[in-house]
This record gives C-alpha cells, sequence and structure tokens, in this order.
C-alpha cells in the first residue's frame, strides 16, 4: 500500500477537499525523502520596539531578524526517510545580499496538530484546518522537548501566539501569512507574500 502524504492524516476528511496548489505544497509522504520547493517573495514586519531585539532573534536561528518588501524566499519542504516527519528549510535573501536560513522540523501530534521543533531547543504546536479556501494554522502552545516528552511552557505572554494562514490562488500559486500576536502589545511581527510551487520529487 502506498503511503500517504504525512499531513492527510493532520487534515482528515479535508485532505481530498484541499485546493490542487495546497495539496501539492503539502504533498510529502511519511517516510519519503520527498521533496517540494517553493519559491516567492515575503514583505517582513516589525514593531519598532521588537525590531531593535534582531541580534537576540538572529541568535535564535529562527524568524527573519530584519524588515523589508518583497523579499526573496526559497523552501525546501521534504519528507524524512523512515520517520514520520518533515524537514522545514527556508532561505531569505536580506536586502544586503546575504542569507539568513531558518530550518525546523515538523512531526503529527493529535489528529489535527503538527509540532514544530526549532533550533533554539523548544517547539511549537499548532493546529492545521481547512477554512473554505484556505487553511488556517492556529496556535496550540509552546513546549520544551525534555527526555522523550513534549512538556507544556507558559511562554505566550513572553514570545506572543502565532497565527498562520494559506490561501490557493491557482494551481501553481498560494498566498500566505504569519502574525504574532503579543496579549500586551498587539501585532509585534509579521511577513505575507505569495509562493509557487516550483517543482515536486516523489523519492523512494
Amino acid at each position: 500500500m502506498e503511503s500517504r502524504s504525512l499531513f492527510e492524516t493532520v487534515f482528515g476528511p479535508d485532505w481530498a477537499s484541499l485546493p490542487p496548489v495546497l495539496r501539492r505544497r503539502y504533498a510529502p509522504r511519511a517516510g519519503s525523502r520527498d521533496l517540494v520547493l517553493l519559491k516567492g517573495a515575503l514583505t517582513i514586519t516589525m514593531a519598532p520596539w521588537f525590531e531593535k531585539l534582531a541580534p537576540l532573534i538572529k541568535l535564535s536561528r529562527t524568524l527573519a531578524p530584519f524588515t523589508g518588501e518583497n523579499i526573496p524566499v526559497v523552501i525546501r519542504f521534504s519528507g524524512e526517510a523512515g520517520a514520520e516527519a518533515c524537514d522545514f528549510d527556508r532561505s531569505f535573501l536580506r536586502p544586503d545580499g546575504r542569507t539568513h536560513r531558518f530550518r525546523s522540523r515538523l512531526t503529527p501530534y493529535f489528529s489535527d496538530e503538527m509540532v514544530e521543533y526549532m533550533p533554539a531547543g523548544f517547539a511549537w504546536r499548532a493546529s492545521y484546518r481547512l477554512d473554505g479556501a484556505r487553511i488556517a494554522i492556529s496556535h496550540r502552545g509552546y513546549l520544551l522537548p525534555l527526555f522523550g516528552r513534549l512538556l507544556p511552557l507558559p511562554f505566550d505572554h513572553l514570545f506572543g501566539r502565532v497565527e498562520a494562514e494559506e490561501e490557493a490562488i491557482d494551481e501553481d500559486r498560494f498566498r500566505m501569512k504569519m502574525r504574532v500576536l503579543h496579549p500586551w502589545f498587539g501585532e509585534i511581527y509579521s511577513y505575507r507574500g505569495e509562493f509557487t510551487v516550483a517543482r515536486v520529487e516523489r523519492v523512494e
């Protein structure tokens, strides 16, 4: 029996209703080395006070620690052989010509959720849900991987909540946006833009 996309179990019955471009975007099969290559551009904004923390953001090797419009971004979204996991590798071309790389790992968690393991040692838990023609990615909290367990971290009031969505434009393109919402300061970080599914490779 052919393995299914890692995200089929996350979306459940809604998988068949996803727009074709979003099914391709989430195509890597569980246990495979399938690759999806995305190319696009993002407009990145930060609250002025948050932008002053750019050196710390850079050390975390997560969010792009700079702002700008139409920042070129290449994403490699690939399966992991022998595991129910996806490698999420983003490369941002900075306005000064340097590249910022943000790499994380996604694994299923409960029926409609994924856990994203960050380079800084913590993880982010989120649900994925089809809402009309778009995918809503909703914050479910931060976690600490420790001795094979995932322990809840009370970091919402420190880091804020992360909310994102992706919406199909046509069979090859989709738009996306992400916001970090702090309970006291409102939106402190965001990006938005469009991506093209440039290549999908099935690797046994």
